[in-house]
């Protein structure tokens, strides 16, 4: 199958499709470690966090991917990294060898222009993530988490809520934004009694996007 009259991204899908091997995961499996630098995956269904752990043990969860995103995106070209790929829920992959994607980025230009695209994605997040922690109240930071996870995976409703259908744990909300796993709990149930946020284990609801942002605003003018 020949990758040609394809846009960049189908093209690419078609990669690890044709080339990668078929894998699922479950939730809480590592799907790849420190060592594991052979490989590249795309995911096709479900949601997958990278996180490091530092020299006292403490988790700190960096980015969170889903459908049709590829990871890890830098490491396509750079082999060492200190850092872990856990199944957050039910995933579905495509695992392919790094030595055929790097054969193919300078033969392919449109293969090279959507793993561009991914790491520039990537370091947009980043950037917000950093943001985030600027913030100086937990609240503050756990809010503005919220909001990117409702921009970055939600969906809206008729109502014109945001639904999340994501199973992120509070200790990995918490993990992410530097703050107790027992702050994530307090901030979320005052928004929740506030009316602005509903949620489970598997699933968040912003109720009013925009009332949240106002939410935020008000915590920043303390």
């Amino acid at each position: 199958m020949t990758l040609s009259g394809l846009d960049a991204d189908q093209r690419l899908f078609e990669l690890y499709t044709s080339q990668g091997r078929s894998m699922t995961f479950h939730k809480g499996e590592l799907v790849m470690g420190m060592s594991g630098t052979a490989f590249a995956f795309y995911i096709k269904e479900g949601y997958v966090r990278s996180y490091s752990i530092n020299n006292r043990g403490d988790e700190y969860t960096h980015l969170i991917y889903g459908p049709d995103d590829t990871f890890p995106v830098y490491r396509t070209f750079k082999t060492s990294a200190q850092v872990f790929y856990e199944a957050i829920t039910e995933t579905k992959t495509y695992r392919l060898s790094r030595k055929v994607l790097n054969a193919m980025v300078p033969e392919d230009s449109a293969i090279t222009f959507a793993l561009l695209r991914r790491a520039s994605r990537a370091a947009d997040i980043y950037t917000r993530r950093i943001r985030n922690l600027e913030y100086r109240y937990a609240s503050e930071r756990i809010i503005y988490r919220l909001l990117q996870l409702c921009e970055r995976f939600g969906n809206q409703q008729a109502d014109g809520s945001c639904l999340v259908e994501v199973g992120i744990s509070q200790q990995i909300l918490a993990t992410s934004i530097n703050v107790s796993r027992e702050s994530v709990n307090r901030t979320m149930e005052q928004l929740k009694h506030k009316g602005l946020i509903r949620y489970s284990s598997k699933w968040l609801l912003v109720t009013d996007v925009e009332a949240l942002e106002k939410q935020l605003g008000t915590a920043m003018e303390r």
